[in-house]
């Protein structure tokens, strides 16, 4: 079973040792490097917010009336794919563990593909310029957590929805073969220099 305290953003394991989370042992990639830090931390409070509008409102409690207007227009994208793909997650904001890879993660939406209903999807949403290369990674973390987790077989879609300021998105499938490989060695990295500090 896996811990996770939101204040601090960290992930611990059924022996209540801290793990890494996904987007964590992808920081070795500085995919952000360059970017101020007021830019990044405004960014992240955007995304949470987003996400939490999206929790809540597929949950049935969101009073939309209550939005925060910096973060509305990307709400209402998220309607807008909503609406047009008849889309409706199984799960949303579900913590997923790998025991053996020992990472964590909050993997934003799983359920039908929303472009085939017929297969499984993971979808993690974004709220940032343009979708990262390390997307891919991410999502063939999440989904590997996810399989492991629940000892299911299923082959997972895995897309990238990309909510933007003018009420719309992006969706973008990511198929790389080699995505769970670089996560793999992100993972290597950050635990060899967490042993070495």
């Amino acid at each position: 079973m896996i811990r996770f305290d939101e204040e601090t953003h960290t992930y611990y394991d059924e022996n209540d040792k801290e793990v890494p989370g996904v987007t964590t042992a992808l920081g070795v990639l500085d995919s952000y490097a360059g970017i101020p830090e007021a830019v990044l931390r405004k960014a992240a409070e955007r995304g949470t917010k987003v996400h939490k509008a999206v929790e809540l409102h597929l949950q049935g409690d969101l009073d939309e009336l209550s939005l925060d207007p910096a973060i509305a227009d990307y709400f209402y994208g998220y309607i807008k794919f909503e609406r047009e793909l008849k889309y409706r997650p199984r799960n949303s904001e579900l913590r997923v563990y790998s025991s053996k890879f020992k990472f964590a993660g909050t993997l934003d939406l799983e359920g039908p593909d929303p472009k085939n209903p017929r297969r499984d999807a993971v979808i993690d949403i974004k709220t940032s310029r343009e979708l990262m290369f390390t997307v891919g990674p991410q999502l063939a973390a999440y989904e590997r957590a996810h399989v492991e987790g629940t000892g299911s077989k299923k082959k997972y879609r895995r897309y990238g929805l990309l909510l933007t300021p003018d009420s719309d998105y992006q969706l973008h499938e990511y198929t790389d073969s080699t995505d769970w490989s670089v996560f793999l060695a992100c993972l290597t990295v950050h635990n060899y220099r967490g042993r070495t500090k």
